[in-house]
């Protein structure tokens, strides 16, 4: 824990000492009410911690999607890459606009100015609409891996790690609030 705190205070502009025992309640309350543990939490959030900050997401955001992605069973070296490559896939999708937008936002039910717009103000929240938005496609008999696909996201590892965090995002929310009110 002691080793991905000092690697997060270094890229998280949110997280200064005097936020460190936010972080350390943070990240404890998500470990015990979740299906990882601490370690696997804090290896998860070294790993998409760059992105996220890059991108706007908060600490206690990073450590609740860190925490969603951990209790997928993933390995976290490999399920936190693949996940901060989406980050920079929607990143590069909104930065370029175009079809590649509109197709990332008709996935997150939005338009594509409500996508740009919530990816700019507000990427934690955006992100979940997609991660939703792909369990609403395979609710209506399509196919996420088809989709992410038609979405140039093939890389195995990518694809089973949206997959998997798929089917664990409805507990994204709870995860936020607690390491919010840790925060």
């Amino acid at each position: 824990a002691a080793t991905a705190l000092g690697q997060l205070s270094n890229i998280m502009g949110d997280l200064t000492s005097s936020k460190y025992p936010a972080f350390s309640d943070a990240l404890v309350r998500l470990g015990n009410d979740g299906a990882s543990t601490e370690s696997q939490i804090a290896d998860v959030a070294t790993r998409i911690g760059a992105m996220g900050s890059i991108m706007g997401f908060t600490t206690p955001e990073i450590l609740a999607w860190a925490s969603t992605i951990a209790s997928t069973g993933q390995n976290a070296e490999a399920a936190g890459t693949a996940i901060s490559n989406t980050m920079s896939d929607i990143e590069q999708a909104v930065a370029g606009g175009g079809d590649k937008l509109a197709a990332f936002a008709k996935v997150a039910g939005m338009s594509a100015e409500e996508f740009a717009s919530a990816w700019e103000s507000t990427p934690s929240k955006a992100m979940e609409a997609f991660i939703k938005g792909l369990n609403g496609v395979e609710e209506n008999g399509g196919s996420a891996t088809a989709t992410l696909a038609d979405l140039g996201i093939t890389a195995s590892r990518q694809v089973q790690a949206i997959e998997g965090l798929m089917q664990t995002v409805d507990g994204l929310d709870s995860n936020l609030q607690m390491s919010n009110d840790a925060w």
